[in-house]
Order: C-alpha cells, then structure tokens, then sequence
C-alpha cells in the first residue's frame, strides 16, 4: 500500500470561479491538509485575466491557458514538467474536459505515480464541449489506473460516452459540515427561495423564473434570489422583467461560500432547475444548511435528493409542476420539517471526512505498471518527451 504525502488536483476551472466541483475540491485540499497532506492544484486560466499562480489556504494553484495548436500543446507539456510543484505521489482529475486529463496522465506517467480520473457531470454530457478533441479525451481516460464518480448516473453516462470499460467507485461530493454549522442564517424582511447556479442554458433558470411567475401571485412578499454568473445572465433578466418579477428576483451574482450558506439557511427551498445534472452537490449543501432542496428529476440528482424524504423532485423542464413543488413547501405543513430533519442526517454520509477517506484509501491501493501509449503523431512526440 502506498503512502500519500501530496496530491495533484486538475480540474478545468477553480476559485475563484464557484460551483459545485470548485468547491469540493476546495473542501478536499483542506481536509487533506489537516491530515498533513500537501495538495496542489493545476487549472485552466478561466477568465484569462486571472493570474497564473494562486495561493489559497496552504494549496498552490497553477492556471495555464487553454491550448489550441500543437504548438500551444507543446508550451503547455513544457511548462508543466519544468514546474516541481507539479510532483506528487497522486494525479487526481477532477472532470475529464480536454485538455487536461491528456497532461495529467502524462504527468503520472513522467513521474511514475497513479493516476485517478472522476466523473462528475457534465464533463461527460454528449455535446460541443465532448465533442471538441474527442479522441484526446477518450484515449487518455482509457489509460488512467483508476476510477471513480459522483454518482450512478455518471457512471452510466461515462460507460456510454467515453466508453470506459473498468469498474468506476462511486465517490459522491465531501461536505464540510462544521463549517457549514458555524454560519449564522441570513436574516430577510421577506420570505425568499435562492438558486445558486451558472446562468447557462443547462441549469434551467428560466424554467424557475416561469415556475416563480406562477408562484408569485399567491405569494406577493415572495422573492427568488439567484446567485451567480453566466453567459445566460442578460437573457435570464430580460425573461424576469418580461414577466413583470423584476422587483422580486434579485440577480446577487457570485458570492462567497460561506455567505451562500448563510442564504439557504434563511431561505424558504433551494431549487436546482437543472436540464442536466451529474449529482448536483448545491441539493445536498442545501439540506446540510437545513434548507429543503427541490430539484428535477434529470441525471443523478434523484441520488442527491430522496423525494419526499429530504426534498422534493419535479419532471424535467415542467415549470408547472416546479411551482406546484414551490407552494407545498411554501404552504409550510408538518411535511417540511420532516423533510428538514431527514435533510439533515442525510448530509451527515456527504462528510467530508467519509469522503477524504474514501479517496486516500482508493489512492493508497492504485498502481501503475503502464507506458504511456501514443495514439497520433503529437502524442508519440509527447511520450517521447516524457520518457527523456
């Protein structure tokens, strides 16, 4: 069994961006430094006005720009393997979107250490995104020495899209709970539901702003507040003002984590309109702020809520039935506290401690005993500089 003293995160995008796979690998680097494990973090430089070089907390973060050309490609290979920094006893790809789970494998493979790829969503959803340098992406995660998801149906979606042959863990998002416990509820004049999501088309939110229009007549005091950033963020505004709700829906953008949890805590129900969803860690943050999480019935978030047992689900795009779910919590009946405390002990499996564990015993057991297989004639000049 191995011993683990420093871990390789690479993930498409990181803080300060916010969203479900930033924030859960932000809780891992902290949990994993706890227990005297350095981590470090290699990303995208998402906008490209942030730095190449971060320090949060105790974890070093690196941002290289997006490659285009192979040239682009080149600079990227050698800048990482110039870097030290980058050297650790794991290489754990957090979303397989090109191009990184092709560096991070020959990272491992240049440093003779496993290398663990996740799944979490949308980073195996059929579509442009998959589609660009697809063959990239499905040749480096068929050689990746291990596994694991954030729930059954990513599983099944990676089985299907990328085509992966070995068995996947299910690993699901880690939560700091005593953290979340620490923040005090926001306090509001008037009642309100929040949704934390990127404004793109994905995530739904002009199915809630349609749903909360047919809400909103019985429930006139009522707010929808929608925290965070997107390309869909204009048209999302334009709909509200169009429905006559722009006095009652606030746009707050991005916003801090533990600022986000003091809202759910204050708010009424969460909702996560998703069109797509690998899991949706934000259900689960939800219940863990004692909030109750109303989500649709799409990808694995049915895996992240238990319906009418820690929250609620509605048919996929139907915001008939989203405002159906919304006035039954707002109706306040016994069934809500019930839902709150389920909610509650249902959090308590996505603690971050059981998670961390799960990770350092999957790290521990994974070996590697493979070259690095070339599959074009860039990647033979890669393996070729990776085995100098």
């Amino acid at each position: 069994m191995r011993k683990i003293k420093k871990v390789l995160f690479v993930l498409s995008i990181y803080k300060p961006n916010m969203g479900g796979v930033e924030t859960s690998v932000e809780s891992y680097c902290r949990e994993y430094n706890k227990r005297g494990i350095e981590t470090v973090v290699l990303t995208k430089k998402f906008p490209d006005t942030l730095p190449e070089y971060d320090m949060y907390d105790n974890t070093k973060v690196f941002r290289i720009s997006k490659p285009d050309t192979d040239d682009e490609y080149r600079m990227f290979l050698d800048k990482i393997l110039s870097n030290s920094d980058l050297r650790a006893d794991i290489v754990h790809v957090v979303g397989v979107r090109r191009p990184l789970p092709l560096f991070a494998l020959l990272l491992a493979r240049r440093f003779n250490v496993p290398c663990l790829m996740t799944f979490v969503g949308g980073d195996v959803a059929e579509g442009p995104i998959w589609e660009e340098h697809k063959s990239d992406s499905i040749h480096s995660i068929a050689q990746a020495d291990g596994y694991s998801a954030y729930s059954e149906s990513i599983v099944n979606d990676a089985k299907r899209v990328a085509h992966v042959l070995q068995p996947v863990q299910i690993i699901k998002t880690g939560l700091d709970l005593e953290k979340i416990k620490t923040i005090q509820a926001h306090i509001s004049d008037a009642p309100y539901i929040i949704s934390a999501r990127r404004l793109v088309y994905d995530k739904g939110l002009d199915i809630l702003i349609q749903a909360f229009a047919k809400v909103s007549p019985q429930f006139p005091d009522l707010k929808l507040l929608i925290a965070g950033e997107g390309e869909e963020e204009d048209n999302l505004k334009a709909l509200a003002c169009t429905l006559g709700l722009q006095k009652k829906i606030d746009f707050i953008g991005t916003i801090p984590l533990e600022k986000l949890y003091s809202y759910m805590k204050g708010a009424v129900a969460d909702i996560c309109p998703s069109r797509s969803e690998g899991g949706g860690n934000v259900n689960i943050e939800a219940s863990a702020c004692g909030c109750i999480p109303i989500g649709s019935n799409i990808g694995g978030i049915s895996e992240y809520i238990k319906d009418n047992q820690t929250g609620l689900l509605f048919e996929s795009e139907n915001s008939d039935d989203l405002a159906e779910k919304i006035i039954k919590v707002l109706q306040k009946n016994k069934t809500n506290d019930t839902l709150i405390k389920n909610g509650l002990a249902f959090a308590n499996e996505f603690s971050i401690k059981a998670q961390a564990d799960k990770y350092i015993n999957l790290y521990k057991n994974l070996t590697t005993n493979k070259a690095f297989v070339p599959w074009s004639d860039l990647t033979k000049e890669f393996k070729n500089v990776i085995e100098s």
